[in-house]
């Protein structure tokens, strides 16, 4: 059980470093020349050589609790504020959270952005048009994986590509835990960042089958009640894992990730169920 626990502290320090590094500064000369042509310099710049921004530090939130559209959020024009943190945390809470921020583009790549959070009910975004109008995309737990930009367990937007600055807004909420840090990268950043994590949890959970087939032998050999537990124990611990890490959606049921949640909650509670029956034996 203790290699179990190594390999998700493993993974959850590739968590950290490949979501909530501390880089990611716009370049100050640039800035400078930004600010010399009275150009008025956006929240988040993303250039060839600055390709992924961690950017919660840029961005300005507004607690909405009475669940507003954008229409309606515009004509209240409420008092938005800057924390000044790349990752956000507040808790179980019933309130909304929208984003606003101002982003420019000039690689002349499309970018995607994502809050890096897998379990939000709600995750939308909304982009101004070459006229003006703002498309809504939607993401989160409440839609199917289909309907996303990117089939993958993060939920990631495409922003396609267009000169100039743009104010661009964000609204998530969740029924659990509402977190999330905000990130913007390029094609090539967003596949490196994959090609990093996913082998990481490929190995660990390869790890909890290979634990459970094993003791599964053992079981059918010496028969014996303790094996039966763990077996258990690692089978209800592996379903918690892949539906937190949202794995459990993508792979076995695309067409309602809200299931991925009900699996993470009875899991929690069967695996200290059968942690506590397991130290017993």
């Amino acid at each position: 059980m203790q290699l179990i626990f190594g390999f998700r502290r493993f993974c959850s320090y590739l968590e950290k470093e490949y979501y909530y590094p501390g880089r990611g500064m716009i370049d100050l000369v640039f800035s400078l020349l930004l600010i010399f042509n009275a150009h008025t310099a956006a929240d988040v710049n993303l250039t060839s050589e600055n390709s992924r921004i961690l950017f919660g530090d840029k961005i300005e939130i507004y607690e909405d609790r009475e669940n507003l559209d954008l229409e309606e959020l515009l004509r209240k024009n409420p008092q938005w504020v800057k924390a000044g943190q790349k990752n956000y945390n507040f808790g179980f809470t019933g309130s909304s959270y929208w984003l606003r921020f101002t982003f420019e583009n000039t690689t002349g790549q499309d970018a995607w952005i994502t809050l890096n959070t897998i379990r939000d009910n709600v995750v939308n975004i909304y982009i101004p048009d070459h006229k003006g109008r703002y498309v809504e995309k939607q993401g989160g737990n409440i839609h199917p994986v289909s309907r996303r930009d990117l089939r993958d367990f993060n939920i990631y937007f495409r922003v396609p590509f267009s000169p100039g600055t743009k104010t661009i807004y964000m609204k998530t909420s969740s029924e659990y835990l509402c977190a999330f840090t905000p990130e913007v990268l390029l094609p090539e950043r967003l596949v490196y960042k994959n090609n990093i994590l996913l082998p990481a949890y490929w190995l660990y959970y390869g790890l909890l089958v290979t634990i459970i087939l094993y003791n599964l032998f053992i079981l059918f050999t010496v028969r014996e009640r303790t094996y039966f537990i763990l077996v258990l124990l690692v089978f209800f611990y592996l379903l918690l894992d892949t539906s937190q890490d949202g794995f459990f959606t993508l792979f076995l049921f695309p067409e309602n990730p809200l299931l991925g949640d009900k699996v993470f909650v009875l899991s929690c509670c069967i695996v200290g169920a059968l942690a506590g029956f397991f130290f017993q034996s």
